[in-house]
């Protein structure tokens, strides 16, 4: 699996909010352990899935509340990302306890697939720029006084 191995944080994946990226982080470092699992042909998924599913809610729950608060104009269709991403993600769970032997790699490449697309070059870059463009604002705001 090669794209596996190119799954690392870069700081321009950063979206501005430290208390996000720190969580952008860490759901890197979670599916990279998949990852390692899976290259080491670890059969025990659960509690990596487990623990996968429960940092998720935290985050999309803290990510939303974040856009909620600077009144992101889009945050409607980031939690109906949030929600068809959790529906998916769902279905893997159905799969691994059904014993689907296909699981762990079409898992993994849908998660490396979904950070790339979400957090490094998708909607999550669209409310950082909102939140650069918020900030630059209230500095010319705070300058004219």
């Amino acid at each position: 699996m090669p794209q596996a191995k190119k799954l690392i944080w870069k700081e321009q994946y950063s979206v501005g909010i430290p208390e996000l990226d720190e969580q952008h982080k860490k759901l890197f470092e979670i599916v990279s352990r998949l990852i390692t699992q899976y290259e080491n042909k670890d059969k025990d998924l659960f509690a990596s899935l487990t623990g996968l599913s429960e940092y998720l809610s935290f985050h999309f729950t803290s990510e939303q509340d974040v856009m909620a608060l600077m009144r992101y104009p889009r945050l409607s269709e980031h939690t109906n990302a949030h929600t068809a991403f959790i529906r998916v993600f769902q279905g893997f769970v159905d799969r691994y306890e059904k014993g689907d032997p296909h699981l762990a790699k079409d898992m993994i490449l849908y998660l490396i697939e979904w950070l790339k697309t979400h957090v490094v070059s998708g909607i999550d870059q669209d409310y950082a720029k909102f939140y650069a463009d918020l900030i630059k604002k209230k500095q010319l705001k705070a300058r004219a006084k």
